[in-house]
């Protein structure tokens, strides 16, 4: 029987894909995040307080009988309002900095790789503390999703500092 060996050029083929789905669905990610801190601005009625809300007024997310609206409005009103503003602003927050890190770490700047690594490992770090008090199954698939991103990134650094040294 022949088995066949991967040479580390496969290797670090196989990783780079892997590597660059991981970016683009952060990408996605992030701006899923930022549309759904924005909604979650609309749904408790900040809208004078963003450019955004004027600019998309007229758009399917911003229109009354959306049912992203209906069911994120049926939520809502456990939280206080200053709850709800935090959770807005810190899910645009992320979801700028996944969407600008990651498109960062598409384009191979050398920069992006520590940064990147020290947030994915702080936000992981705060992410398992969450996870400690609320028990929520969702929190932990995302801690498993950024411990994997966390070794892909890192992964991918270290083919790439190999590359720029040979």
């Amino acid at each position: 029987m022949h088995s066949h060996i991967f040479t580390e050029k496969e290797k670090n083929n196989f990783f780079s894909i892997i590597f660059r789905f991981s970016m683009i669905w952060r990408i996605i990610y992030g701006f899923i995040k930022i549309a759904s801190g924005i909604i979650l601005l609309r749904v408790i009625t900040l809208r004078p307080l963003s450019p955004l809300f004027r600019i998309g007024k007229h758009s399917f997310f911003f229109h009354p009988d959306n049912f992203i609206i209906e069911f994120i409005n049926s939520y809502i009103h456990r939280l206080s309002i200053s709850t709800a503003i935090f959770i807005s602003f810190y899910l645009i927050f992320w979801g700028f900095v996944d969407a600008f890190l990651s498109y960062f770490l598409l384009k191979k700047k050398v920069w992006a790789y520590p940064f990147g690594l020290t947030l994915i490992f702080f936000f992981t770090v705060y992410e398992i503390y969450r996870y400690a008090h609320t028990h929520s199954p969702v929190l932990l698939l995302i801690i498993f999703i950024d411990i994997v991103i966390f070794f892909i990134i890192k992964k991918e650094f270290n083919i790439l500092k190999k590359a720029k040294l040979a």
